[in-house]
């Protein structure tokens, strides 16, 4: 799973050790995760001696909106507490979602053990294929939070934004940045304006003062 830095997603991964995970939770996951999942234990995975890893799971799990990394944390730790110690957003959810079973030309290069697709579970109606469309209902919400990014860090022009919302949001995202690139450019020309007038008050006001 290749490292990101990014802190707010919808889909999250992560890799969990059965060992510590609760007892029965093959049964138990839809209850205690609650949102939709999909996972694959990966039981014949081979070193670079050939030689046998330790069993593990990898699992995927959608949230109704975007989710803080900490939020998205302690869901997996649901699982149990011990198993997991971090998670990552899935930059490609299509790309997760084949990885689970080692279905990816990098895995194939790798010549990484592909496991069958009924070895991929999912649960509490996971659905890949909704997942890679996005609904005008979601890109209002994600514009929202695009928009409240703005105004939040006081961003004043586009290329702050761009460079700042790279390392915020996930690529499908960027869609809707393009869509909507004139309604957000004059949120940041609105905050450019807001502060150099509140810049010139508090100046203006400092001098009539003196």
């Amino acid at each position: 799973m290749a490292e990101n830095s990014i802190n707010k997603a919808r889909y999250w991964w992560a890799v969990l050790y059965p060992e510590n995970m609760v007892d029965g939770w093959e049964s138990k996951i839809a209850d205690l995760l609650q949102v939709p999942f999909s996972y694959c234990i990966h039981s014949a995975d081979t070193d670079s001696k050939s030689e046998h890893r330790k069993d593990h799971v990898h699992l995927i799990l959608v949230f109704p909106n975007t989710t803080t990394y900490k939020h998205a944390l302690n869901i997996f730790k649901l699982l149990g507490d011990k198993a997991v110690n971090t998670c990552k957003a899935c930059v490609n959810i299509r790309h997760c979602y084949d990885y689970l079973i080692h279905d990816t030309e990098s895995c194939r290069k790798d010549g990484k053990h592909l496991y069958d697709a009924s070895e991929r579970i999912c649960g509490n109606s996971f659905d890949i294929g909704a997942y890679e469309q996005i609904s005008t209902e979601e890109k209002q919400a994600m514009l929202q939070e695009l928009i409240a990014f703005i105004i939040d860090r006081r961003i004043m022009n586009m290329v702050d934004f761009m460079i700042m919302s790279a390392a915020e949001f996930t690529p499908e995202y960027f869609p809707v940045i393009v869509g909507y690139n004139a309604m957000l450019e004059r949120i940041c020309k609105g905050n450019y304006l807001k502060y150099s007038e509140g810049k010139k008050a508090k100046k203006s006001g400092q001098c009539s003062n003196a």
